[in-house]
């Protein structure tokens, strides 16, 4: 009787979901292989976010011992994940058992048990991708939003306690999960894995200045020569180093932290009840004792640079001064504010937006495999010097229809564009873009003349003296 190694056909489906660039296509292939049991099995174990298994894998095979003959098809590597997950497994002895298993595992099978334990089974996709193509398969990551401050209890506020006001960093954000063990691991807002593998400085900072059992909440930025890159720039190579690659070289990752929980309370609608000021306290205790003796490690972690103001106007001063050296803002924190998964009326995201008036250049055709594939998908627009040039998505199904029922009749036109920055150019040579760029209005006829680029950063500046 031939014996069929599912766990080969599992890890060669998943390098051929690594190997293809297109979302869509991911989407396809996983919804595809999905439907076998092993499959779902392991992406459950690497991608669940309440699982952890609290050790670093060897990276090898312990030398000069045969290639094993086992799979992840039989019951004892997964028995194994669950002490580890179950914490029954720690210590020592669980890493002298994880080289035993990786030692009996074919090479299929070892490679997909060391991708489980760093929860990342390094193929392109995520937790989401999953909970996209198979609904509700996964748990969602807790995660504490800011609110907008008419949506928020900002009127309420009694300022002279002292509001807690922060920069808001152009990053991206970022868990910093460190257990017991002293096992770290780093996760997305969506529960994604972002690999250390590449940023060790930053590991280093994390075993040494975080303390156990918690996550710490915060944001990655890259520097290049100490400069901060922008947000299109050093999130691109962030999500470059979670596909498997590497920063260019040059580029360091700094972990700016405002926030830190224990992990128990890292479950859907969770709670923290400690107010917000004893958390930050507790957060710039641990960073300032460690870097006092190490004084480098400041340069991979810090905490988020905080200023108490004491009225509105300060916070909305506090705002311009950032805005004003290119920031993008601020986030104001009542104390007593506690953490929890969902909208926070507590915490409130100051945020610059500006209109400015472009022309209609173009129709660009929906994304192949969308629901808007072979239909117009959006308007490209641009400054009338020819410097700026940004795709604004169609704004709704009526108005989609209407560009569909006359393409001819919409460029030339110019339009109302509102966005919260401008971006700088990516390349040598190329366009300025708008950041969230999103219609607003046709403009009537009589303005014939989109804003040119240096209209666009008059409309920016005069928004920040505005605020």
């Amino acid at each position: 009787m031939i014996t069929v190694n599912k766990a080969a056909s599992i890890y060669d489906a998943i390098e051929r979901i690594a190997a293809t660039p297109s979302k869509i296509e991911k989407e396809a292939m996983v919804k595809a292989v999905g439907s076998l049991p092993l499959f779902m099995k392991v992406a459950r174990a690497a991608y669940d976010p309440f699982v952890t298994y609290g050790i670093k894998p060897p990276s090898t095979k312990t030398p000069g011992i045969a290639p094993g003959g086992n799979t992840l098809d039989e019951e004892m590597p997964w028995k194994v994940l669950g002490q580890l997950a179950e914490r029954t497994l720690t210590g020592n002895k669980a890493r002298d058992v994880v080289q035993r298993v990786i030692d009996l595992l074919d090479d299929p099978s070892s490679e997909l048990f060391r991708r489980i334990l760093r929860k990342d089974l390094r193929a392109g996709f995520t937790g989401g991708t999953i909970n996209r193509v198979f609904p509700k398969t996964l748990a969602e990551y807790p995660y504490m939003r800011c609110s907008l401050p008419d949506k928020s209890d900002m009127a309420k506020w009694d300022w002279s306690v002292g509001i807690i006001s922060q920069e808001k960093a152009d990053g991206m954000f970022c868990n910093v999960n460190k257990d017991f063990a002293g096992s770290i691991w780093l996760t997305t807002r969506q529960g994604s894995p972002i690999p250390l593998d590449n940023l060790l400085p930053l590991e280093l900072a994390i075993q040494i200045i975080i303390k156990p059992d918690t996550q710490t909440h915060g944001e990655l930025t890259v520097y290049r020569d100490r400069l901060v890159l922008p947000r299109e720039v050093g999130n691109g190579m962030l999500n470059s180093v979670i596909q498997g690659g590497t920063l260019d070289e040059g580029c360091t990752v700094r972990f700016d932290a405002w926030d830190q929980i224990p992990l128990s309370a890292v479950v859907p609608k969770g709670k923290y009840d400690v107010r917000y000021r004893t958390r930050l306290t507790e957060l710039i205790k641990q960073v300032a004792a460690a870097t006092a003796s190490e004084p480098n490690l400041a340069a991979s972690l810090k905490v988020i640079p905080t200023r108490i103001v004491k009225s509105k106007a300060e916070a909305y001063e506090h705002y311009r001064e950032l805005l004003k050296r290119g920031r993008e803002g601020t986030i104001d924190k009542h104390p007593d504010t506690p953490w929890k998964d969902g909208t926070s009326k507590g915490q409130v995201k100051l945020k610059l937006e500006a209109d400015v008036d472009l022309e209609v250049v173009n129709i660009i055709p929906g994304t192949i495999g969308t629901k808007n594939e072979g239909r117009p998908g959006s308007l490209e627009c641009r400054t009338s010097c020819g410097g700026l040039s940004v795709n604004v998505t169609i704004k709704n199904e009526e108005m989609r229809e209407a560009v569909e029922a006359d393409p001819d009749a919409w460029p030339g036109n110019i339009m109302t564009v509102r966005s919260n920055s401008v971006m700088a150019p990516t390349a040598v040579g190329g366009l300025h873009s708008l950041f969230l760029g999103r219609f607003i209005e046709i403009v009537p006829r009589e303005k014939e003349v989109a804003d040119t680029l240096e209209q666009v950063f008059d409309q920016f500046r005069n928004a920040v003296e505005a605020v």
